[in-house]
């Protein structure tokens, strides 16, 4: 009996040795397990940690992102309104720069012909100097007129005192008649010369008239506002 119970004995502190060794075995694995699962969860919390500050980040990129697309918009309609602007003045400075071409070819056109004048007047008044000895030789010419009239009232004066002489005379009609012949031709003569002499006066005063008033003209435009250069 003795034996048979210290067998049972055996068999049972071998089956709670074997029972104690499971429970060893299965309290290391859980606590193997534990560590396992706080390292999990420091790692997990950790992570979280990670997360919580990208996510923090996130939203600060986010509020970057929103901010700079703002900035981006607000740049897109300056640099529309840079580009309207822009445009604008283009068109601006072309149509100036038309006007200023049309102003310098209209400038350089007034300016020749401006030059044509000047070289006509020029010419005008190198005319009228040439003249100025003309006008010395008309006035000469009208002295001899003068003294040509002189002579013929002379010539009349002395004709109508031999007249009377001769009718108080005993000359003879024949002689008369020649004397009174010889004065004719002499007073038609002189005539004629003083005719000439004034039609050549009449011409040339005419003709001096006629270059006084282009004088006068081309005066009254040089002075005048119809040949001033406007370069605005």
């Amino acid at each position: 009996m003795t034996i048979k119970k210290e067998g049972i004995l055996q068999k049972l502190q071998s089956s709670v040795e074997q029972e104690e060794n499971k429970w060893k075995v299965k309290v290391d694995e859980s606590q193997k397990t534990i560590k396992q699962m706080q390292l999990s969860f420091t790692s997990s919390e950790q992570e979280l940690e990670r997360l919580r500050r990208e996510n923090k980040d996130i939203e600060n990129l986010r509020r970057e992102r929103e901010h700079l697309e703002m900035e981006l918009e607000k740049a897109e309609m300056e640099r529309s309104t840079y580009v309207t602007e822009v445009r604008e003045l283009k068109d601006l400075l072309t149509e100036l720069q038309k006007k200023l071409d049309d102003s310098y070819s209209e400038a350089v056109r007034q300016n020749e012909e401006l030059n044509l004048l000047k070289k006509q007047l020029n010419e005008t008044l190198a005319k009228l100097r040439t003249e100025q000895s003309e006008r010395q030789k008309v006035a000469g010419d009208l002295h001899k007129a003068q003294q040509s009239l002189d002579l013929i009232q002379s010539k009349i004066v002395k004709a109508a005192g031999d007249t009377t002489v001769i009718e108080n005379s005993d000359v003879s009609p024949e002689m008369e008649s020649s004397e009174k012949e010889t004065m004719s031709v002499s007073l038609n003569q002189t005539v004629t010369q003083l005719q000439q002499l004034l039609q050549a006066v009449n011409q040339q005063l005419t003709k001096e008239k006629e270059h006084y008033q282009v004088l006068g003209c081309l005066t009254d435009v040089l002075s005048g506002d119809a040949f001033r250069i406007d370069y605005r």
